[in-house]
């Protein structure tokens, strides 16, 4: 069975390009320091309850909205893939590449 993993980091990144906010509008109204919230969005600290309410409120969403998990990369999307020529792919076989890209 695969575990999964929470991208709270990479959801309240995404939240944030939504709102067209800047990480200093997103610390500043939530009454965090710039240094935590900048290591809750590289998923270096986990945030408490309390705060991921703040930072929900400031997004108008759900604190399970910030929790989702990561989703897998799609083996097909084709953006920097590279070229597939014989099986190999840049200098890898297609296998070893699709396997680094998850």
């Amino acid at each position: 069975m695969k575990k999964s993993k929470i991208d709270i980091g990479g959801n309240l990144i995404k939240l944030r390009k939504e709102k067209n906010l800047t990480p200093k509008d997103v610390y500043l109204n939530a009454g965090i320091k710039q240094s935590n919230y900048c290591d809750i969005e590289s998923n270096t600290v986990m945030p408490t309850i309390p705060t991921l309410q703040k930072i929900a409120d400031i997004f108008e969403v759900p604190v399970s909205k910030l929790m989702e998990e990561e989703k897998e990369k799609s083996v097909y999307n084709t953006e920097n893939m590279g070229t597939l020529n014989n099986g190999i792919i840049n200098g890898d076989t297609a296998n070893n590449f699709l396997r680094k890209r998850k």
